[in-house]
């Protein structure tokens, strides 16, 4: 037999159940209606002696309880029993007045994550407009899983050996406020760790990207801003897209001028107010250091020439930070020495862009002197532990250590590429040189020589990396030109005053063939097309075909045939994958004029040194 409720005296009942005319029933904590509705109770306790206020009523516990009470009781019910309408809810001043909960800890950091974002009260969001959301922008948890797994490389703990996402990111901190954080940057990152993973997965990331980036427009912006446009750098780079970068690096660069981020965040009075934590600090310089060697990448590699107006003078260099005894930001001195000696490479590119008038300029000219003075105080700023000297056979080196000593090596080249070209000219035969002009192109033969075998042998190491990138395959484009050319084209009789023996065919030949599988596998596992390294390969490829026919004493045979100019294509990344257009290739300064059996390399700087090289024939 069902016990009837106890019902409290006329007149006791509480000013809710009063106002709505309902039964008020008596319970430990106020009354029954109250509890179920998650209300408070003017009712005194049952128990007597309390206030009306029982602290068991604000408790989280309790506010758990009348939670999982509430939600047992279906919405029907509830408008049946008591007029469901917003005066029946509690009040937005009553809900500021519940203590925080209790941090909670759970063992698995996915569902602490989701519990997090979950337990977060919307009133925190204070900067949230309230308009309707577009649902290609709004986050879910399996996005969120997305990033995690690739973060914590399956629940790792940050940091591990995973690279994150984006150079400059604090992926701790992406992960719990995953949910809050800007689209742009959360697309941007989603794109980025989809990329390796699944090509189609990835676009459709980046095409959400692109929209958020639309409306990013019109907000303010910020240093998490320049991040999500180094991320969709990283990504189009990754997919072998590099001629759509320019656009990214470019609005990156006027952000870092406005925001003024290339000055560091403790030397600015502006920033003071704001009481940034070391985290937030190393926050601010990490974004600065993720683009700023990208955009002296895309200026020594354009081809165009690119002002750069902003420098790494005022900043200091990327930290270890620690927030508490869990590791954040790992120092990385690294993209301080990349960003200096692509400084010099810049110089040195702006200095060849032009053919000289005549010759001299290349042999006794103050301006090469100072790029040589400016190359050595570059490569004294790097650790000699971080070299790899000639012929070493060590354990094999890091992979950012082995595109630091081919970026170095390169610039060695590439300043001396100029001279070396002289010695094929018969103007030029050693035996009509004075000997101070012999000894200045003997000293840069012999520098190009032996920088590009040591990046030769550096090649051992990049096969343990099964993914090549133009960031190694140029550097090692400038490498083959120097021994294609000293093979092939250069006077034999400067091997007797070089002092060196003469190359052997079939050890030249193994070696330059090698670098060419090597950047060839680019081809096979890019899933778009074009990309930056298939002009550069297909050069290659002609340089070890003419190597063949001048030591088998093979005719050339581009008699005959029309010539081929390089391009790299530019590919619409859409259903139709159709190209847009041919764009001239990436590299340092392309080859300077000359032709590579029936290639030549496009460009304005090439036809100066075309109609320069024919006068000194």
């Amino acid at each position: 037999m069902k016990l009837p409720k106890t019902r409290a005296p006329p007149g006791t009942a509480c000013e809710r159940c009063f106002k709505f005319k309902k039964r008020c029933v008596p319970a430990p904590y106020g009354c029954d209606r109250c509890a179920r509705s998650g209300s408070l109770c003017s009712l005194e306790p049952a128990s007597g002696g309390l206030a009306a206020t029982h602290p068991a009523v604000n408790s989280p516990s309790a506010l758990l309880d009348r939670f999982m009470t509430v939600s047992g009781t279906s919405m029907i019910d509830l408008e049946e029993e008591e007029g469901w309408n917003q005066d029946s809810e509690p009040s937005l001043d009553n809900l500021q007045t519940i203590p925080a909960p209790v941090e909670k800890t759970s063992q698995n950091p996915v569902l602490q994550c989701i519990l997090n974002v979950s337990e977060t009260p919307l009133i925190d969001h204070e900067g949230t407009a309230w308009q309707l959301e577009d649902p290609d922008l709004m986050p879910t948890i399996d996005d969120w899983l997305v990033v995690y797994h690739f973060l914590t490389d399956n629940g790792t703990p940050i940091p591990n050996e995973t690279p994150a996402p984006m150079p400059g990111v604090d992926s701790d901190q992406l992960l719990k406020d995953f949910f809050s954080v800007p689209a742009f940057l959360r697309l941007a990152a989603l794109a980025v760790c989809t990329a390796p993973i699944s090509f189609e997965k990835s676009l459709v990331y980046y095409k959400r990207a692109r929209k958020a980036a639309i409306r990013a427009v019109s907000e303010t912006p910020t240093h998490q801003t320049v991040q999500a446009l180094v991320g969709l750098y990283t990504y189009l780079g990754y997919i072998g897209q590099p001629a759509l970068v320019e656009p990214l690096l470019k609005i990156a660069m006027h952000l870092i001028q406005a925001l003024r981020l290339d000055v560091d965040p403790d030397d600015s009075p502006w920033l003071f107010h704001l009481n940034l934590t070391p985290r937030q600090k190393e926050d601010r310089r990490c974004a600065f250091w993720s683009a700023y060697p990208e955009i002296l990448w895309e200026a020594a590699t354009s081809s165009k020439l690119v002002d750069v107006p902003i420098n790494s003078n005022k900043m200091k260099g990327r930290s270890t930070v620690y927030d508490g005894s869990q590791l954040i930001f790992q120092g990385d001195p690294f993209l301080q020495y990349f960003s200096i000696l692509y400084t010099v490479t810049i110089a040195i590119k702006k200095a060849f862009v032009v053919a000289p008038k005549a010759s001299n300029e290349l042999i006794e000219s103050e301006k090469v002197a100072e790029l040589q003075s400016r190359m050595m105080q570059a490569q004294s700023q790097v650790p000699a532990d971080v070299l790899v000297p000639p012929g070493s056979s060590e354990k094999a080196p890091k992979k950012v250590e082995l595109n630091l000593n081919c970026v170095i090596l390169a610039t060695v080249c590439l300043l001396n590429r100029p001279r070396l070209f002289l010695s094929g000219f018969k103007c030029f035969n050693p035996m009509y040189l004075s000997t101070t002009v012999q000894s200045i192109l003997v000293s840069s033969i012999n520098q190009s020589l032996d920088a590009a075998h040591r990046m030769l042998n550096l090649l051992r190491f990049y096969t343990e990396h099964p993914i090549p990138r133009a960031l190694e395959a140029i550097p090692m484009f400038e490498a083959m030109i120097v021994l294609w050319y000293a093979y092939c084209r250069m006077d034999p009789i400067w091997w007797s005053v070089l002092g060196r023996k003469r190359m052997e065919w079939a050890l030249l030949r193994e070696q330059m063939q090698a670098v060419v599988d090597y950047f060839a596998l680019a081809k096979k596992l890019d899933s778009v097309g074009g990309g930056a390294i298939y002009p550069l390969v297909q050069c290659m490829r002609a340089m070890v075909q003419e190597i063949d026919e001048y030591e088998q004493w093979v005719p050339a045979t581009t008699d005959g045939i029309e010539e081929i100019t390089l391009g790299m294509k530019v590919v619409a990344l859409d259903e139709s994958e159709s190209v847009l257009e041919i764009r001239e290739p990436r590299a340092y300064m392309g080859l300077l004029g000359m032709q590579v059996g029936g290639i030549r390399w496009p460009g304005r700087s090439e036809e100066s040194w075309r109609l320069f090289w024919k006068l000194l024939s």
